[in-house]
């Protein structure tokens, strides 16, 4: 819904500074499911590779408090590019 969406905006924007959320945030909306969050995951991983960013810790953190403070159900997905680790 509309106003969970624009409660979870405001979370992001009061944890993460304007940088952090055009490094790392690539969409904030609402589905059938509920608010989604998508990271850019170039901010975070290397392509081909698991092993994430030392400075996308932080960031990570950052978005795992918003998460905390939602009383909502929360599910969680994660994608890799197609190339394969190294």
């Amino acid at each position: 819904n509309e106003e969970l969406e624009e409660s979870v905006r405001k979370i992001v924007q009061s944890n993460m500074s304007d940088a952090e959320q055009e490094k790392y945030i690539q969409d904030i909306r609402h589905d059938a499911n509920g608010v989604r969050i998508t990271l850019k995951a170039e901010a975070f991983f290397p392509s081909g590779s698991e092993k994430l960013y030392r400075e996308a810790l932080a960031a990570l953190d950052k978005v795992a408090a918003v998460i905390k403070s939602s009383q909502h159900k929360i599910q969680i997905e994660g994608h890799t590019d197609d190339i394969p680790f190294k």
